[in-house]
């Protein structure tokens, strides 16, 4: 079935609102960043969960927890980060409302229909342990492992938020931006951002550009000329014009 003519427009303003507006920046220039922005933020996401589920863990079964006889369902052992083997179990009991639960850990052996102690808590059963795994080292560490999740993941927003002020200050400055030469003061960050010097009438001013292709920055080394483009309201911002 056609969608009505209203819809369809609607629907391309949005498309053009997502592009215009994204995070995510197509300028093969700034992928780099971008990408680098993402994954701190990503990493820190996946601590800051581990960290925190752990921290809920702890708290609600030390609290609120019972013991409880489940039985072991299966066993085995998988590889693990550092390339040696890490024995699991899995088990299931049933809580006070006669509900099946499953769960698994690592760091543990035994035989299929054995026995075991378990902790959980009667009102939420899906939160459940083997009883004493609050004494390993990932509960020990539950705080460190959330804090250092909550610094990579604001350190990602925060890169990808200058990343994205970065694009769109070049993309001002490209139409308003007046353009002087300056020279190249230092490649840094192991040869992909370029630091760089430019006099206005105000003085001199310093730069520091995105992560680069390393195929573009090596074409320039230090006391090389380069094009700025900066701000005549505001001297100190400035973009390279090989950035745009």
């Amino acid at each position: 079935m056609a969608l009505p003519l209203k819809s369809i427009v609607i629907w391309l303003e949005k498309i053009d609102y997502v592009r215009n507006n994204t995070f995510i920046v197509s300028n093969s220039k700034t992928r780099y960043s971008t990408i680098g922005g993402l994954v701190f933020f990503l990493f820190g996401m996946i601590l800051f969960i581990i960290g925190g589920r752990l921290i809920m863990y702890q708290f609600l079964l030390i609290a609120h927890g019972d013991e409880i006889t489940g039985k072991i369902i299966d066993s085995g052992s998988i590889r693990g980060l550092s390339g040696g083997y890490v024995n699991y179990i899995r088990y299931q009991f049933k809580d006070d409302a006669g509900n099946l639960n499953t769960g698994q850990s690592s760091g543990y052996s035994g035989e299929p229909g054995a026995t075991i102690l378990l902790e959980y808590v009667p009102f939420f059963p899906i939160i459940h342990r083997i009883s004493g795994e609050g004494q390993t080292k990932g509960y020990k560490w539950r705080w460190f492992i959330f804090g250092v999740g909550l610094l990579f993941s604001i350190a990602g927003i925060h890169w990808l938020l200058h990343t994205r002020a970065r694009v769109r200050l070049g993309a001002r400055l490209s139409h308003e931006g007046i353009m002087v030469k300056g020279i190249v003061h230092r490649i840094t960050d192991n040869g992909r951002t370029i630091t760089y010097l430019y006099t206005t009438n105000l003085g001199i001013f310093g730069g520091k550009t995105l992560p680069l292709p390393k195929t573009l920055v090596q074409e320039y080394r230090e006391k090389d000329q380069v094009e700025v483009l900066y701000d005549p309201a505001f001297n100190k911002r400035s973009v390279l014009k090989i950035e745009l």
